[in-house]
């Protein structure tokens, strides 16, 4: 069982608007086997806001298909869909046929995909997706990655920021979590042929924490230097991005 951060943060988005301060939002997911694992094929996964980016590893000295063809996704309020297949997206169509729409892991290499519904397919299309991917699974959080930025605001299923004032905060922070305890069933699973075997995987993700992060102005005090006795202090303040609260599912989401 894994756990994962998902947090992303923009340059560009980080403001204090008419509507208020903007805060940003990161879940912290735990990937949880829903079938006994096969030691032959590990997998790992992480949710990203929009989906799930997922890494197997080829443990044998054979290689082994990843069938789409069975591949599923369930987003968090429960809906099973088909997996979205991002090859579709780069790829002739012809070609995906002729290889029975399967994805190959060489003995003692990787594969590592995003995916989400198939029905997001159209939206997709018009994004970098199958280059942003290789990126998501350790670097979601990165800061200066504009395409990676507009990728994650693709039919989000949890919302990356907001903007709220002072009083409308403790209502979004209510909302948040009341609908974590709602639908927090996101999950994923799949078939991987090896010569006549057929594993099958399947995975929850679930959140299992969330933070609102924000902008903090504080206090910092400086010896005036202009004193002769260096006994004067003068008050300045820096803003600093920190985490402002969090809630996990341990404590029944409560914030703290």
């Amino acid at each position: 069982m894994k756990l994962f951060q998902v947090f992303f943060l923009s340059v560009l988005g980080i403001f204090v608007s008419s509507c208020g301060t903007t805060y940003f939002v990161k879940y912290e997911t735990k990937t949880i086997p829903r079938l006994q694992e096969d030691p032959a094929f590990r997998v790992e996964a992480r949710a990203t806001y929009n989906g799930i980016v997922f890494r197997v590893t080829n443990n044998t000295d054979s290689s082994g298909q990843l069938e789409w063809n069975s591949a599923y996704f369930v987003d968090p309020s429960g809906n099973s869909t088909k997996a979205l297949n991002v090859d579709m997206l780069s790829e002739h169509w012809s070609v995906l046929q002729n290889e029975n729409y399967a994805s190959i892991i060489p003995p003692h290499k990787q594969l590592l995909r995003f995916t989400t519904s198939s029905h997001n397919i159209r939206e997709y299309e018009k994004t970098d997706v199958v280059a942003i991917q290789f990126s998501l699974f350790d670097r979601i959080y990165d800061m200066t990655y504009v395409s990676q930025e507009r990728f994650l605001k693709i039919h989000p299923y949890w919302n990356p920021s907001f903007d709220a004032t002072k009083k409308e905060l403790e209502k979004r922070k209510t909302e948040i979590v009341s609908g974590l305890s709602k639908e927090n069933n996101m999950g994923f699973g799949f078939v991987i042929k090896q010569g006549e075997k057929n594993i099958e995987l399947s995975y929850d993700v679930k959140v299992v924490k969330v933070c609102l992060w924000g902008w903090k102005r504080e206090p910092k005090s400086l010896a005036d230097s202009n004193s002769p006795y260096n006994s004067r202090q003068t008050t300045i303040y820096e803003t600093k991005f920190k985490e402002i609260s969090c809630a996990e599912e341990k404590d029944n989401w409560q914030w703290k």
